[in-house]
């Protein structure tokens, strides 16, 4: 647990470092996201999913911080519980060109593993930049630690690609493709995130998204892809 909270609160601290130290003129903006379902009668449920997104730009950095959590169950058991942590630190050395750090840590007590924390050091592209659409491509090595249940921790070298793609389809419409894959000798990462949001009424918002996870190789009586399916209420500032 230590190299997990070592891991995990090296990319977090190295953002809110960063953040700590922004000036009043930076450039602030965020998201707060809640979900909550509850259900009564012959079967009693309830879903929460919440999350939190903060980010700065100043000069030639961009900082980034989002955490997540997810519960869900009936009065008697718990069906899903996730929590995730995420930092990133960018230098723009051109206006389209970037290097970052990135640090992932996540506890999800159902995968078969206590956590799962990672550091990457590598290098962004945005290879679109319309008026109405973004995309943005990344990719660097890193090293990624896993504790499964029943055994030791675990370390390896992974490498990791993504990409995102923004489009405003009106100006109070987005949809988002998000992609993301971490390539290990034990286990490939893979998640998508596909999202709707559509302004309600200010900084109000209804969000819609798909989220599906795949893990080449997980322990016995796990399933390799689980999928998520989210309304949300967002709030941006």
């Amino acid at each position: 647990m230590r190299n997990y909270l070592a891991i995990a609160v090296s990319g977090i601290m190295l953002t809110g470092t960063a953040l700590g130290n922004a000036q009043a003129n930076d450039e602030w903006k965020g998201d707060a996201e809640l979900g909550l379902l509850l259900t009564d009668g012959n079967t009693e449920t309830r879903t929460t999913n919440a999350k939190f997104k903060i980010q700065n730009e100043r000069d030639k950095w961009r900082h980034t911080l989002s955490l997540e959590a997810l519960n869900s169950g009936d009065s008697e058991n718990t069906t899903s519980e996730r929590y995730t942590g995420k930092g990133q630190t960018a230098y723009k050395f051109s206006k389209f060109n970037y290097a970052f750090a990135e640090g992932n840590g996540e506890h999800d007590r159902f995968s078969g593993y206590d956590y799962r924390a990672s550091i990457v050091l590598g290098y962004g592209r945005r290879l679109m930049d319309e008026k109405d659409m973004r995309l943005d491509v990344e990719l660097g090595p890193g090293y990624r630690e896993s504790k499964p249940d029943a055994t030791k921790s675990e370390g390896e070298g992974v490498f990791q690609i993504g990409g995102k793609f923004d489009w405003d389809i009106s100006k109070t419409t987005l949809f988002t493709q998000e992609l993301n894959s971490q390539i290990g000798e034990d286990a490939t990462i893979s998640k998508s995130i596909t999202s709707l949001s559509a302004q309600i009424v200010g900084n109000m918002a209804m969000k819609t998204s798909l989220t599906i996870r795949n893990t080449s190789d997980v322990p016995e009586g796990i399933e390799k892809t689980d999928s998520e399916l989210a309304v949300t209420l967002v709030y941006s500032f």
